[in-house]
């Protein structure tokens, strides 16, 4: 059912190193080494959310670490973390 501790991590690693980058569904199953409906069932069910959600999460996240400690501008970051604008 889930995606296994390994195979979460293997994921995760990628959507933070990718993170400026579009990153598509079939992106993570690839990674996943796993059929494209089979990895969205295991995601969710892993994490309590849909790839999409986790996917913009990360980016928020990474977002607000970049403006607390960087001297970037906001939309500098924003493009950085792989979000088309500012708002």
């Amino acid at each position: 059912g889930s995606l296994g501790d390994n195979r979460f991590r293997r994921i995760n690693d990628f959507i933070l190193e990718n993170l400026d980058q579009d990153i598509s569904l079939a992106d993570l199953a690839k990674v996943a080494g796993i059929s494209l409906h089979h990895f969205s069932v295991a995601f969710k069910k892993s994490t309590g959310v849909p790839p999409h959600r986790y996917l913009i999460g990360r980016r928020v996240h990474r977002a607000k670490e970049l403006l607390l400690h960087s001297d970037q501008s906001i939309a500098d970051i924003a493009y950085a973390v792989g979000f088309s604008s500012q708002s």
